[in-house]
């Protein structure tokens, strides 16, 4: 035979060959096997099942064959194929599961705990993302503002009176929600922060070089950031004792579009007593909508918002003499803010434009008796804050510069009477129109600089805010931080941040600068240094100094929680340092932050200490997950060196709690016993405890997590001091303070 012939002969005989096709399937079910090994076991051939759990083994030899197939999770079978010299051969062969029992592999990341999050703000300024906030072991329950407590940021242990930063008081504070400017984010009586921390997905807190397009502030700008809508429905929220949330979220019928809505409603009057006159009554509310849309290239924000309070406390303290219901009159607070506004960024190759524009509404409305004023003083505010800002944001390499302008209005009004008489009443509008710079540069590989200048004009009247940080890295894992700067306020509160109704009135009484109300100015020097050994670890310490001028102090003028006529204008310095620690795991997460400061307020020939004004601060905390689905939780919060006011008068106060059912507010105390803040009070000390235990539930396919929460405050029971009163006919000084057990709060929270 020739070498041709036998050629042909081998093609031929080779096309003769059979082949071996089937389906794969579940023995159990009939579903198809993937990826399914079907071997021919002599020829060590193999192939893999498709998506249908077909396979085909192409020119296998006529004869018997060993067929072999294989999956994991299912026994494996052996069979013998008698093949024929051509054709095809179709065997379907079924696998009986054999489910493979494995150990549990646990997969975890750190903790969220302040200050260890990614990526971290420039310290010391502060950045918390919601996670960090959810599991904050000094909260019972998430909340945006109480969560930047610690060190040179001091809140009153028990009210929410409003965040003090360095000295500072509250309305020296401005809040931003996406940017657009926010009035009284406060609620009282068992509930602090306004925003509804389902809605939000990080804060900022930026105390040394806050963005120049942001609201002008003296201390500092607390900045919200609302969760961006999903690509799917997704609802979460909570009912506890202190109050319910409700949030929903997702896409809309048009690409890259989405909506997010959230509300609440806080109870302090849940736990009521009718027959007891001192008892709280009152509710709160907040909502945000946002909706987000692609537009001309970039990207469109509209965002709506607004927060309700309304309070009744009782005039005069129940005597335990009294067998019937006190008939008396109520003091009556009530405050509300209102938000809307749209954002467009475009971004370009190495520049991003921004414009913004916002309407904000603000009101506040007190009714106040006291023995020395019949009939009672009513007291009404308004605030009309309207806006817009455009700049631009150049970015290249580690250098960058923002160029802006900024226009506002703001109208304000506040009157007080008492009957038909008016004891106070100023109108004022402030026209601001302001142009900024700000440039940030590389001066080697570990040194950068930023400055910034605001020129701004407020009714004619011009002003400079300059800004110079220097910051330098001696290694990967430390940062130094230098900076002075000088702020303007272009308005301010006309609150009594010392009167005792503060416990449950925090909300701003801004009046504009210009003709009564000074523009305030506040000049600022920090120096900090961060350093981060390793992962997961983190130090940080800061030292500063603070002159402040022009501030409206009503405390000066009498103990009303509003000004009712005069106040002084005066001045004050603050000094202090912190020390910060952290550390987090997959199971655990450790904080605690130390603050020392001496702040001093003076007007005339009076120096005071004012009430938020502790020269030591101790807080500390843990966070263990013992298991994935609980955690436990342990804070302390201590304050010492406290100063107050003692007033005359019978007061009573004590926080809304499960326990002894207690939410109460009584009395309108109308003359101080002694001068501001002559008053030493005790140590404040408390000790909380907090349990936290969820599930995954699955529900038509999603994921639904259901949870149990509750915390204890205040376990040991200690009897912490919040003001002193002096009875009028004795002279006899008694120490108000919270109740031992006090509060406990219990809720169910979900996230789908």
């Amino acid at each position: 035979m020739t070498v041709p012939a036998a050629i042909h002969l081998l093609i031929a005989a080779q096309a003769l060959l059979a082949s071996l096709t089937g389906i794969v399937r579940d023995e159990h079910t009939g579903a198809p096997v993937h990826g399914a090994t079907v071997t021919l076991v002599d020829f060590d051939r193999s192939v893999v099942t498709d998506t249908e759990g077909r396979y085909a083994l192409p020119d296998v030899p006529p004869g018997p064959q060993h067929v072999a197939v294989r999956r994991m999770g299912y026994q494996p079978r052996t069979f013998h194929a008698l093949v024929p010299r051509e054709g095809p051969l179709v065997i379907d062969v079924s696998l009986k599961p054999a489910p493979i029992p494995l150990e549990e592999v646990e997969v975890r990341t750190a903790v969220p705990i302040s200050g260890l999050e990614e990526p971290v703000t420039r310290f010391p300024d502060r950045r918390m993302t919601v996670a960090a906030v959810r599991h904050h072991p000094l909260l019972a329950e998430p909340d945006m503002l109480e969560a930047v407590r610690g060190g040179e940021v001091t809140l009153h242990p028990e009210a929410p009176n409003g965040i003090h930063v360095r000295g500072g008081s509250s309305d020296q504070i401005a809040y931003v929600l996406d940017g657009i400017p926010v009035l009284s984010p406060y609620h009282a009586a068992g509930t602090f922060g306004a925003w509804n921390p389902d809605a939000l997905s990080s804060i900022e807190l930026h105390t040394v070089s806050p963005p120049p397009a942001y609201p002008d502030a003296l201390s500092g700008v607390l900045a919200g950031t609302t969760r961006a809508p999903g690509t799917v429905l997704c609802s979460q929220g909570s009912v506890s004792t202190t109050q319910a949330r409700l949030t929903f979220d997702g896409p809309l019928g048009f690409r890259d579009a989405g909506y997010l809505v959230s509300t609440r409603l806080s109870f302090p009057g849940l736990i009521y007593h009718p027959h007891e006159s001192s008892h709280l009554r009152g509710d709160g509310s907040d909502w945000i909508a946002k909706l987000e849309l692609p537009l001309l290239g970039g990207r469109l924000r509209g965002l709506g918002y607004a927060s309700l309070t309304e309070i009744e406390a009782a005039t005069r303290v129940r005597s335990p003499a009294d067998t019937i219901p006190l008939a008396v009159e109520a003091n009556e607070f009530g405050w509300d803010s209102r938000s809307y506004g749209v954002t467009w960024t475009r971004p370009f190759d190495d520049v991003a434009l921004h414009l913004r524009a916002w309407s904000v509404a603000g009101n506040a409305q007190v009714l106040w008796w006291s023995r020395d004023s019949l009939p009672p003083q009513r007291l009404d505010s308004e605030q009309r804050y309207a806006g817009a800002v455009g700049y631009v944001d150049l970015a290249r390499g580690r250098n960058r510069t923002a160029i802006g302008v900024r226009l506002e209005q703001d109208r304000t009004r506040y009157r007080v009477a008492a009957g038909d008489s008016t004891l106070d009443a100023i109108e004022a509008t402030a026209p601001v129109a302001a142009a900024f710079v700000q440039q940030r540069v590389g001066l080697g590989r570990r040194v950068e600089a930023e400055v910034s200048l605001t020129g701004t004009s407020v009714n004619g009247t011009p002003y400079l805010d300059p800004a110079v940080q220097a910051r330098w890295q001696p290694a990967d894992n430390t940062s130094v931080t230098c900076e002075c700067s000088r702020r303007h306020q272009y308005a301010q509160s006309l609150r009594n941040p010392e009167s005792i109704s503060t416990n449950i009135f925090p909300a701003d009484l801004y009046v504009a600068a210009g003709g009564e109300v000074p523009a305030a100015e506040s000049d600022l020097g920090v120096v900090a240094i961060e350093h981060r050994p390793v992962p997961g670890l983190r130090f940080a310490a800061q030292a500063y100094a603070r002159r402040f001028e022009s501030l409206v102090l009503v405390a000066s003028t009498g103990v009303s929680p509003f000004a009712t006529g005069d106040f002084a204008r005066g001045s004050g310095e603050a000094r202090g340092f912190t020390v910060q620690a952290g550390a987090n795991g997959a199971r655990y997460g450790v904080m605690a932050d130390y603050g020392y400061q001496r702040v001093r307020y003076e007007y005339g020939d009076t120096t005071y200490a004012p009430e938020h004004g502790a020269q030591h601060s101790l807080d500390a905390g843990l966070v263990v997950f013992p298991t994935p689905t609980w955690s436990v939780r342990v804070g302390l919060l201590s304050l010492f060196g406290r100063r107050g006011t003692a007033f005359v008068g019978p007061w009573e106060w004590e926080s809304c709690n499960l326990v002894d059912w207690g939410c109460e507010f009584a009395g309108s105390p109308d003359r101080r016993a002694d001068a501001l803040g002559a008053t030493t009070l005790p140590s404040y000390v408390r000790v909380d405890v907090g349990l936290r235990k969820h599930w995954h539930l699955p529900v038509r396919g999603r994921d639904v997590e259901i949870a149990l929460f509750a915390s204890a405050s205040n376990v040991l029971g200690r009897s912490n001091v919040m003001a002193v009163t002096v009875d009028p006919s004795t002279g006899k000084r008694q120490e108000v303070g919270l109740r031992p057990q006090s509060p406990l709060v219990i809720g169910l929270d979900w996230r789908f």
